[in-house]
């Protein structure tokens, strides 16, 4: 018996070499902390955590955290679920709660009998069991809180436990249950357990076991016993060294078997004889508080310091490679039973499967493995990075002589001794093997000088498959070259497996699946048929079935059947990115950018058992509406989108759900997998009953989910409306008809209005044009020219004149417009003063500036505004002045208050001054450019928020006047297409 059980134990340790696929779940996911203590699952697939953070409800897709206002701290332990699904839990200050109708509710505040100590705890029917290190207290577990009795503990603190649909727990000595209080028929507690080191320093964890009490203490000492009941009496079993050091957090029954929770790992044990017997290990090292497994058979890990781990399949398991080698790119399975894994860091690696031993391998480059093919002919393997390609012995993984020139290629497939198929990014064809010399010949005359993805050799048709960037090939023996079609068009081929009829099975970009035989389709096998994704990575070809990886799941199908079977990442799959796919005789080996996973064919896909669907929430016309069991609402308004969550971890994506919509049709509808969201368009008036319900072909259908709608009938199709709409229209007849004809007489008085001004606006401009053209100014300049010619100055007179005829030019074009640029006003106002500058001969100093000429065309100003102003001071200020005549005219733009501002600066005599000299004058006359400037500007001004304004300022320097200013500011916007052009 000794020599099986040591045969046993190293049965169990071989199989420890590769560990399930585990998920971690962190606060990025949604946890709300990273410390839980304890977990459980309810009736309805709710899986419960009680962590540092409180108690946190997950029901497959959120994470909830329940509060409750009397709450002392955050921390809650204990995890109880009773018959009648309410989740009782404790905190370190003994308030004991519930949860029940979607809140939490105190039970019991025992925080004066803990002190500040945390008990155990149990529930079973209606008795609540409450144990701590000096006392066990038994409650009635119903809204009363009524406490039934309190016993002293004078022994080893041990925890209430279930056995045999009794709730048990010891006082001195004896097992009582807790729903009599009376001695049940188990065995007594064995004499250790009443010595003073365990009394005053232990603790022990109990668990129902085959019929039998287990009973598992330590103390602070690390000293460990284990006994287990039997007919006979107390059983004491041994405890295997590698537990030693270990403290046991929690211990449980699951499948059968002993789950050792400890601070570094869980144990999976049985007991043979009187021999405890670890058959597997889990999360070594990590400090782990509880396990569970939910109704679906996965298996829920709570930490001290990482979250929460997920295990959802034992039979997919991770192969451990080193770390230092980068990501996994080729991998194949040899004739003896290794694996040769090639990865993005260009080495190489030899993995026995039988032994998990690995051997590296030399590598010739750093760049990514692209092809790994087992050369059978001459017992070695072929290698290739990018750009570069090597030869290996598969007896001691050594190098051959020369590097082949066979490089870059995607796949690569051996036809015989001397001779490869082979694509690349630029080229496919049948080449020579080994290819030293670049120049080696093709064979056969297979060559195709474009980007290919993959090839297949078919050694018993003789036929070779080329598939390209943009056609799928066949080449027979003769060479002759057949373009495979479906539907009339190209295949774009990503991958292709021989098929167990002579065919082959083609994994397209986007196509899904198809079966070709005898160069014509004969399968197509897509989402309508069940495939997760028609973007398939691989295929691979298992007897009469398939295993297909797509970019959604991966997928074991039945062809001639259409049954599908599914695995996703909550199955424990690794990655969706899958680039080799190795059928053994038991398992499948995935190779991925994860890492390489295998699983087990036979065990690996789990019965999934629906739960009942609830709905998460509506819209209606793209509102959130409450939850309710039913809506009404307006045809124009009845689009809606239904969401719909069923609990648990593998609820969405491994669950079957259909729908239908009672009153639009009755066939049942299946959701895509995954998918949690049903959506309708507008519905016509009617009554109509939305279902949902999960289905599963072992169980049939779980029970209905059902919502009302009424869809009521458009307002306008009521009889009142119509009446109400033709009353309606008839009063906006009248009143259009009032309005249009009040509006005809208030346009003809605009009309005449309009008139009037445009009568006005002319004559000011033609009293403007004839002041800017007055005589003095015309016979000035002609007596100027006149005095060129006179001194025989031709080329000066030819100039002036031309000056002259220019001015008056722009002055008549100018007359014709309401508004010019500044642009043109500056340049009219220089040929102006240029001119005037003659008549004062060469006595006068001026300048026209503007701040900013990149705008200056973009600035409109009525025309003949700034002159009258300009002539002005000319006039009356600088005429007078015998030298040092100065004039200044100043342009400024403010963007911001949108204004336009002109000042005009002289130093003249001043305004009083010219005054007395006109008032002097016997030949005076009146200004007619000023006087008909101030009336423009009144018509300019006339119905507009923002007005053109002047203001004369009188300059004095040292008590006598020193010339005169006049501002002048005029309202405009630049537009934004103004501003970017400059």
């Amino acid at each position: 018996m000794r020599i099986f059980l040591y045969i046993l134990l190293f049965i169990c340790y071989g199989s420890m070499a590769q560990q399930p696929v585990s998920v971690p779940i962190t606060e990025k996911d949604g946890l709300p902390d990273k410390e839980f203590y304890s977990i459980a699952e309810d009736s309805k697939g709710f899986i419960w955590l009680a962590g540092n953070s409180g108690l946190t409800r997950y029901d497959g897709k959120n994470y909830t955290t329940f509060n409750h206002p009397e709450k002392r701290g955050l921390s809650v332990f204990e995890l109880q679920v009773d018959a009648q699904d309410r989740v009782w839990c404790i905190n370190i200050s003994g308030q004991v709660y519930y949860f029940e109708d979607g809140k939490l509710h105190l039970f019991k505040d025992l925080q004066n009998d803990l002190n500040g100590s945390l008990p155990s705890m149990k529930i079973r029917d209606k008795h609540l069991v409450i144990s701590s290190h000096s006392n066990t207290y038994i409650y009635n577990a119903d809204s009363t809180a009524t406490l039934i009795k309190t016993y002293k503990n004078d022994q080893a603190f041990i925890d209430p436990f279930v056995y045999k649909e009794q709730l048990l727990f010891p006082i001195k000595g004896e097992f009582l249950e807790a729903s009599k209080q009376h001695k049940a028929a188990v065995q007594s507690l064995p004499d250790f357990f009443s010595t003073t080191v365990i009394h005053q320093k232990g603790e022990s964890r109990s668990v129902s076991w085959q019929d039998r009490i287990v009973l598992l203490t330590q103390n602070q000492e690390s000293f460990k016993s284990l006994y287990v009941s039997t007919s006979q009496g107390w059983q004491r079993i041994n405890i295997p060294e590698e537990l030693d050091n270990k403290r046991f957090i929690k211990i449980k029954t699951i499948d059968n078997q002993l789950w050792l929770v400890t601070s570094e790992g869980v144990y999976v044990c049985t007991i043979i004889d009187n021999e405890l017997i670890i058959k597997n290990r889990f999360f070594e090292g990590t400090f782990i508080t509880d396990v569970i497994k939910d109704r679906d058979d996965n298996f829920w890990f709570t930490t001290l310091q990482n979250g929460i781990q997920i295990i959802p399949n034992l039979h997919i398991h991770k192969i451990d490679l080193p770390n230092d080698l980068g990501t996994v790119t080729r991998t194949i399975a040899t004739s003896s039973h290794q694996l040769i894994i090639g990865f993005n860091t260009g080495k190489l690696l030899e993995y026995d499967k039988q032994s998990n031993k690995t051997r590296n391998m030399i590598s010739q480059s750093n760049r990514a493995v692209t092809v790994i093919v087992e050369d059978t002919f001459r017992n070695e393997y072929l290698v290739v990075h990018k750009l570069k390609s090597s030869r290996y012995k598969a007896k001691n993984l050594e190098l051959a002589d020369k590097e082949l020139i066979l490089t870059a290629s995607k796949t690569i497939e051996f036809v015989d001794r001397d001779s490869v198929l082979s694509v690349s990014s630029n080229t496919a064809g049948l080449f020579h093997y080994p290819n030293y010399k670049k120049n080696t010949a093709d064979v056969s005359s297979i060559f195709i000088e474009k980007r290919g993805y993959t090839c297949l050799f078919d050694p018993i048709k003789d036929i070779r498959y080329l598939g390209m960037v943009d056609e799928l090939v066949a080449y027979r023996s003769n060479s002759d070259k057949t373009i495979l079609k479906f539907n009339g068009e190209n295949i774009l081929t990503r991958t292709m497996s021989l098929a167990n009829d002579g065919g082959i099975w083609v994994a397209t970009f986007s196509g899904g699946l198809l079966h070709i035989k005898n160069d014509k389709v004969v399968q197509h096998i897509s989402t309508n048929e069940g495939l997760i994704s028609n973007v398939v990575q691989q295929v691979a070809v298992d007897g009469e079935l398939l295993w297909v990886a797509t970019k959604k799941g991966i997928q074991k199908i039945h062809p001639k059947k259409l049954v599908f079977q599914n695995l996703s990442k909550r199955d424990g799959v690794l990655s969706y990115d899958i680039h080799d796919i190795i059928v053994e005789e038991n398992e499948i080996i995935f190779s991925s950018n994860e890492g390489i996973f295998t699983a087990d064919k036979q065990k690996v896909f789990k019965k999934f058992r629906p739960l009942d669907v609830y709905f998460t929430g509506i819209k209606i016309n793209k509102q959130d509406r409450d939850i309710a069991d039913s809506y009404t609402m307006d045809v124009e308004e009845s689009t809606m989108s239904i969401s719909f969550n069923s609990a648990g971890y593998r609820g969405k994506s491994s669950g079957n759900y259909e729908y239908r919509m009672l009153g639009m049709d009755s066939d049942w509808i299946n959701v895509p997998a995954g998918n949690d969201l049903i959506q309708y368009g507008n519905l016509p008036e009617g009554n109509y009953t939305f279902q949902l319900r999960a289905t599963d072909a072992a169980v049939g259908s779980n029970p209905l989910k059902e919502i009302d709608f009424e869809v009521t009938k458009a307002f306008y199709k009521n009889p009142w409306f119509w009446m109400l709409l033709t009353a309606v229209l008839v009063l906006l007849i009248v009143f259009y008809y009032k309005r249009k004809l009040r509006f005809r007489e208030s346009e003809k008085n605009k009309q005449l209005s309009q008139l009037q001004q445009d009568k006005e606006m002319i004559n000011l401009k033609l009293e403007n044009l004839r002041s800017q053209m007055n005589p003095h100014f015309v016979f000035n300049a002609l007596n100027s020219i006149q005095d060129y010619i006179v001194r025989n100055h031709k080329t000066l007179a030819s100039d002036y004149l031309g000056k002259f005829a220019d001015l008056i030019r722009t002055y008549l074009e100018h007359s014709v417009k309401s508004r010019i640029t500044l642009a043109e006003e500056m340049e009219t106002l220089e040929m102006y003063l240029e001119l005037e500058k003659l008549r004062f001969e060469d006595k006068l100093t001026y300048q026209v500036i503007f701040d900013n000429t990149a705008i200056a065309d973009h600035i409109s100003i009525p025309t003949m505004l700034v002159q009258p102003y300009v002539e002005n001071s000319l006039k009356h200020g600088l005429l007078h002045k015998k030298n040092d005549r100065q004039l200044h005219i100043i342009f400024e733009y403010c963007k911001k208050e949108e204004l336009l501002t002109c000042s005009i600066t002289d130093n003249g005599v001043g305004r009083k001054k010219a005054l007395q000299i006109k008032e002097s004058n016997p030949f005076k006359k009146d200004s007619f450019a000023v006087k008909a400037t101030e009336d423009r500007l009144k018509l300019l001004n006339f119905g507009k928020s923002k007005n053109i304004g002047v203001k004369i300022i009188d300059l004095i320097e040292n008590g006598s006047a020193s010339g005169t200013k006049v501002i002048v500011t005029i309202p405009h916007k630049i537009t934004s297409h103004e501003s970017n052009n400059n």
